[in-house]
């Protein structure tokens, strides 16, 4: 089921790996499942865009997860790397 009508940007959430238990953080890479790897949903202007950001991290240029090429890691929520994310879930 997909996240796609849940009430967005006031819960907090990790995004973990079913296989071994370990989660995304900010740097893009997996690690433990702690407060330096929550996420919160973030809207952004215009339909179905929104990003996510992390609940800890106290730089603004590296809060939002960001697409590089095939990889993910904090940058600017402002770019059009960091929006339209959309978490599925079990």
């Amino acid at each position: 089921a997909g996240a796609a009508g849940r009430k967005r940007g006031h819960d907090a959430f990790w995004i973990m790996d079913p296989s071994d238990q370990l989660c995304l953080t900010t740097h893009g890479t997996l690690g433990p499942c702690d407060g330096d790897a929550m996420w919160v949903y973030v809207p952004r202007k215009g339909k179905d865009k929104w990003s996510l950001a992390s609940v800890l991290e106290p730089v603004t240029r590296q809060m939002c997860l960001t697409r590089v090429k095939a990889s993910a890691r904090g940058g600017a929520c402002g770019g059009k790397a960091a929006q339209r994310w959309e978490v599925v879930r079990d």
